[in-house]
């Protein structure tokens, strides 16, 4: 007989311990390659399944004028702010190595 009630009283981690290094090292890397081949083959048939382009389409047809606007330029904004500071450090860099 085992102790089967003392067993799942018992923490995971305290469970696993003596093959923690075992299961980060191998387990791990193998759970996420298996889990990104899943997702990347379910990925297409589950947004079709979702209808995610359908709600989305709703949602963004439901949304006044002004608010459409007010999300474009607060995009907007905001990708112009990443292009000006990237531009800053390509300046910056090219100053510093002399590059011409």
């Amino acid at each position: 007989m085992l102790p089967v009630a003392s067993i799942l009283n018992k923490p995971v981690l305290e469970l696993t311990a003596d093959f923690l290094d075992i299961i980060v090292e191998n387990g791990v890397p193998i759970f996420v390659k298996k889990g990104a081949e899943y997702v990347i083959n379910h990925f297409q048939p589950l947004f079709q399944k979702l209808h995610l382009d359908d709600i989305v389409e709703e949602q963004v047809s439901s949304f006044s004028v002004s608010r459409l606007e007010e999300m474009v330029v607060s995009i907007t904004k905001k990708e112009l702010s990443m292009i000006i500071y990237l531009g800053a450090c390509l300046v910056e860099s090219s100053v510093y190595f002399k590059v011409s």
